[in-house]
């Protein structure tokens, strides 16, 4: 991407500028169904006061193709919106996203599977 095709994404720093960020993404792989990217965006826009001001956009999917998955990602700066020169193979972001699941979901249920003092470490018989 060139720097002019850029523009639209670049932080808005002065009063009455704008770009497009993504505000939620979201990995939906429901089960029977193609995976995809769900990408709620938006519009950021700086007022007179120095505030940002956010106004919803329609929403974009990229699907989770195998074309998709064997496609390279040109990686960008997201504080200036400007190519760091470096790529992501798509195949490694879609496998980091579900092993970051894995890790967190695992660790935020140690606390509900790790065994209670408070309760018998078995159930008791029925009598």
């Amino acid at each position: 991407m060139t720097p002019e095709e850029l523009k639209p994404y670049k932080p808005a720093l002065t009063p009455g500028a704008a770009r497009i960020r993504v505000r939620t993404a979201m990995l939906d792989n429901t089960y029977g169904k193609d995976p995809s990217i769900l990408w709620q965006r938006e519009e950021q826009i700086m007022g007179d006061d120095g505030v940002y001001r956010y106004v919803p956009m329609p929403p974009i999917y990229t699907a989770v193709t195998p074309e998709m998955l064997a496609s390279t990602i040109d990686l960008i700066d997201l504080d200036t919106g400007e190519p760091i020169g470096q790529q992501l193979p798509a195949v490694i972001l879609v496998a980091g996203l579900g092993s970051l699941f894995i890790k967190e979901d695992f660790q935020q249920s140690q606390p509900v599977l790790e065994p209670s003092a408070d309760r018998p470490a078995a159930a008791p018989d029925e009598q």
